[in-house]
């Protein structure tokens, strides 16, 4: 797979650690970034890119900026395109799911979908809300990587390949039901058009569909997923050695750790998988008309390839 990267820069200086990307209907971009290394010497936030590609350094325009100590991550895009989930993170605290409404390239709050503060539920508070993904208008699905909310016992979890990630849907009502809590680090997670969810299990190395239980055994660690109408498919980036993602997390083994970005096409029952070796560590992945993008949780700006499937 051909691809070039791209820098991206806001006012306040070059993204790095863009978690989350969501390319839409007119063609932008939209991006969520912070740096895991030193996220006080890095753009924070949710930002939006009109794409030019012929250049590879593009302008991104901040959406939500936020306070000091939090970091959005895992989002998610209505059909309308008019409203976002937002999952944000906090250095001290429990994560929180927001809801926004879009509209002239700016987003408005208007709701907390969870918050620990709040959270009425007789389910347990999901403390490590990863992805998110509408299913409706009304109804988003959220990735709980590990059932544990302390740091020891989510170790533990990790080490010993507990699978007791999960999916859990909250409603625009307040209502939370449990769908699926038996995966084994459930990370990125998206909806198809007929309201199925797909699930990808990081360490485990699969994507779940839950409506029918089945599993794709996928040749590297899928980390974000999407759906997409026109080929019927989930692409998924995803690491082929998480050892070696682990050293490439701590600056060691530079070169080491290449991407990959497969195609499950749900039409056929096959996967297609493209490697590129020019940008290290993907860990999302987005369609444009022209292109495929890549973005890396530990990686600096994007990558730019050529449509495999075009």
């Amino acid at each position: 797979m051909r691809c070039r990267n791209v820098s991206v820069e806001s006012p306040s200086g070059f993204l790095t650690g863009i978690e989350d990307m969501a390319g839409m209907s007119n063609g932008a971009l939209l991006l969520s970034a912070y740096s895991r290394r030193n996220p006080e010497d890095w753009p924070v936030g949710l930002f939006i890119v009109q794409p030019d590609f012929k250049n590879d350094h593009w302008t991104a325009k901040p959406l939500l900026a936020l306070g000091k100590g939090t970091f959005p991550h895992g989002f998610a895009v209505n059909e309308t395109e008019e409203t976002l989930a937002v999952i944000i993170r906090s250095k001290n605290g429990k994560p929180k799911l927001g809801l926004y409404d879009l509209e002239d390239e700016a987003l408005q709050f208007r709701a907390w979908l969870a918050d620990p503060e709040r959270w009425t539920s007789p389910i347990d508070y999901p403390c490590n809300m990863n992805d998110a993904a509408f299913i409706s208008e009304a109804d988003v699905v959220v990735t709980n990587d590990r059932a544990s909310c302390t740091s020891a016992a989510k170790l533990i979890e990790t080490v010993t390949g507990k699978a007791s990630g999960q999916l859990l849907k909250l409603s625009l009502t307040g209502e939370v039901e449990r769908l699926d809590d038996s995966l084994y680090f459930p990370n990125g997670v998206t909806g198809d058009t007929r309201g199925d969810v797909f699930a990808a299990q990081t360490r485990g190395k699969k994507l779940s569909q839950l409506k029918n239980g089945q599993d794709w055994d996928l040749p590297g660690a899928p980390d974000n997923v999407l759906y997409d109408n026109n080929s019927n498919s989930i692409w998924a980036a995803a690491i082929p050695s998480l050892l070696r993602y682990s050293a490439f997390q701590r600056g060691l083994l530079p070169g080491k750790s290449a991407s990959l970005a497969i195609q499950v096409s749900l039409e056929h029952q096959s996967i297609e998988t493209y490697i590129t070796s020019a940008f290290e560590g993907a860990t999302s992945v987005a369609l444009l008309p022209n292109a495929l993008v890549l973005s890396g949780a530990f990686s600096d700006g994007l990558a730019l390839c050529d449509r495999p499937d075009a």
